[in-house]
C-alpha cells in the first residue's frame, strides 16, 4: 500500500510539472515554440532553460531536452524589455520616484508607573499607639487634608502640655508650635490645641496630598515605633509610561519626543507624552533600555482615572529624520528625501537592488516615463543602492513605506542611469520576475551581481 502511495505521488508530481510547463505563455520565458525559432536562436548564442528551471545551457544538447528532467528546452529571451503582455504577465506596477517628508515611525509598548516626584510617605514622627484609623482601605482616594488616623503618644501629649502652659508667655509660644510642627501636625491641628483647655489624648495626621493610597501599614489599635511608615499616597493626576525599546531603536528616542499612547485592550484614548529620561543600561536578558515618558492623566466619564499604574500601554513615537534618513541633529530642519517605495527594493544580506524602466525610442532622455501611460515595451535596468532605514510618508492616512536614498553604487548594468532623479519610475510589483529573468539570462541580478554564466551541455554541475 505505501509503495501504491509513492508511485502515486511521483507520478502526481510529473504530471504537474507538465501542467505548470504547457500553461507557461510563449512570450515570457521562450519567445519561441517552434523548431525554426530553436535554431535561430542558437547561431545568436540565446541560452536555453528547461522549463522546470532545471537547468540553463548555453548550448542545446543533441536531444534538445533537459538532462535533469527530460523535458523539451527552450530559449531564454536575453533582450532587457518587457512587451505589454509580458508586463500583464508578471503583474507589473510601478511608480516615480519623489521627494517627500518622511519619518521614523516606531510602535513600543510598556506599562504605566507611579510618577516618583509625586509619592508622599505619611510615617510615625514618634512613638504611639494608633487610636483611630479613619482609612482602612488600600487604593482609596483621598484629598489634601483628609484625616488618615488619630494617634496617641506620650511625646505629644507632653507638647500639648508645654503649648498650653506657654499660652501666657508670648515668648515661648512659638517655640511650643514649632514642637508640635515637627512631630508631624500641621496648624489645623495646632490652632485646635491652642484653642482647647486640656491636652487632647489622640491627635489627627492628614494627608499631605491628593492622590491615592498605595500602600497602608497600619490597624487600630496597633503601636508603631518612630520613623515607621503608616501610609504611602500617590497623586495619578500625571504618571510616567515605562517603554520597553529595543537597543537598535535607541538613538531614534531624544528627550523631549512626542510620543502618543493609547490603552492596548482599549484603544480608543489617546495621550500625548514627552520623553524625559531613557535608562543608562540594557538589560542583558532582554537587550532593552527603559524609556520614561510624562504623561498628564485625566479621568474617565465614571470618574476613574483613564491610566492606572501597571497598565498595559501601546506608544507611537513618530521621528523627523534628515535627508540621510537619520534623526535629526541640533540646528538640522526636516526636508523632503528622494524616497524608494519599499516594494520595489530587492535584499539579500547588505545587498540591495531596483530596477529602474526606460523607454527605448526616447534616445533623448530614455529615463523620462509617465507611469500612468507606459509605451509598448519598455526597457529595465538594474541599479544596486545604499538605502537608510525604513520609514513612512508624514501623513494620518495609509500606512506607505519608503527608504530613503544614500547613495547609488557603481553600476554593474551598462543601461543603468547614472544618477537617480526624481521622475524616474521604478517596478514595485513584478520587480522579482524581472530580476529572475535577469539571471536566466546571465546578467546581473540579485544574487548575480557580476551575472553568471550559464552551464554547458551538462547540465548536473548546479545539482
Amino acid at each position: 500500500m505505501k509503495l501504491d502511495r509513492k508511485k502515486k505521488f511521483i507520478i502526481g508530481a510529473f504530471l504537474l510539472g507538465v501542467a505548470i510547463a504547457l500553461a507557461l505563455p510563449a512570450p515570457w520565458i521562450f519567445r519561441d515554440a517552434d523548431h525554426h525559432s530553436h535554431q535561430k536562436a542558437t547561431d545568436s548564442g540565446t541560452s536555453w532553460a528547461c522549463p522546470m528551471f532545471c537547468v540553463v545551457m548555453d548550448k542545446k544538447p543533441a536531444d534538445e531536452r533537459c538532462p535533469v528532467c527530460g523535458m523539451e528546452l527552450g530559449p531564454v529571451a536575453t533582450g532587457s524589455r518587457l512587451s505589454k503582455n509580458e508586463r500583464v504577465m508578471i503583474g507589473l506596477e510601478v511608480a516615480a520616484l519623489q521627494k517627500i517628508p518622511l519619518v521614523k515611525e516606531l510602535i513600543l509598548y510598556g506599562e504605566v508607573d507611579w510618577d516618583e516626584t509625586r509619592l508622599s510617605v505619611v510615617s510615625a514622627r514618634t512613638s504611639g499607639w494608633i487610636e483611630k484609623l479613619t482609612r482602612r482601605i488600600s487604593w482609596e482616594e483621598v484629598k489634601e487634608g483628609d484625616v488618615l488616623y488619630e494617634l496617641y503618644a506620650p511625646e505629644l501629649f507632653e507638647a500639648q502640655q508645654e503649648m498650653l502652659a506657654a499660652a501666657k508667655a508670648p515668648e515661648l509660644l512659638q517655640a511650643a508650635r514649632q514642637r508640635l510642627s515637627l512631630l508631624g501636625l500641621d496648624d489645623r491641628e495646632i490652632d485646635a490645641i491652642a484653642g482647647a483647655t486640656t491636652p487632647k489624648r489622640a491627635v489627627a495626621r492628614r494627608s499631605p496630598q491628593d492622590g491615592v493610597i498605595v500602600r497602608r501599614d497600619a490597624v487600630e489599635g496597633t503601636y508603631v515605633k518612630q520613623g515607621q511608615e503608616i501610609f504611602r499616597i500617590a497623586d495619578l493626576a500625571r504618571v510616567w509610561v515605562q517603554l520597553e525599546v529595543f537597543e537598535p531603536d535607541l538613538h531614534w528616542l531624544a528627550p523631549n519626543t512626542r510620543v502618543d499612547l493609547r490603552d492596548v485592550s482599549l484603544g480608543d484614548d489617546v495621550f500625548e507624552g514627552r520623553i524625559v529620561f531613557a535608562d543608562p543600561v540594557v538589560d542583558r536578558m532582554t537587550r532593552t533600555a527603559r524609556v520614561r515618558v510624562e504623561v498628564t492623566n485625566r479621568r474617565r466619564e465614571d470618574g476613574r482615572w483613564a491610566l492606572l499604574p501597571g497598565q498595559r500601554i501601546e506608544a507611537q513615537a513618530r521621528v523627523a529624520v534628515n535627508d540621510r534618513g537619520r534623526p535629526l541633529a541640533q540646528g538640522e530642519e526636516a526636508g523632503p528625501i528622494l524616497a524608494i517605495p519599499r516594494t520595489s527594493v530587492l535584499r539579500t544580506g547588505r545587498r540591495s537592488v531596483i530596477y529602474v524602466l526606460l523607454d527605448e525610442g526616447n534616445q533623448k532622455n530614455p529615463f523620462r516615463l509617465n507611469p500612468n501611460r507606459l509605451p509598448e515595451s519598455i526597457g529595465y535596468a538594474l541599479v544596486e543602492v545604499d538605502i537608510g532605514p525604513l520609514l513612512r510618508r508624514q501623513t494620518d492616512g495609509p500606512l506607505e513605506e519608503y527608504y530613503p536614498l544614500v547613495r547609488l553604487r557603481a553600476p554593474r548594468d551598462p543601461m543603468a542611469p547614472r544618477v537617480l532623479e526624481e521622475g524616474m519610475v521604478v517596478a514595485t510589483k513584478g520587480a522579482f520576475m524581472i530580476d529572475s529573468q535577469a539571471q536566466l539570462s546571465g546578467k546581473p541580478s540579485l544574487l548575480f551581481p557580476q551575472g553568471r554564466q550559464t552551464p554547458t551541455a551538462d547540465g548536473h554541475e548546479n545539482h
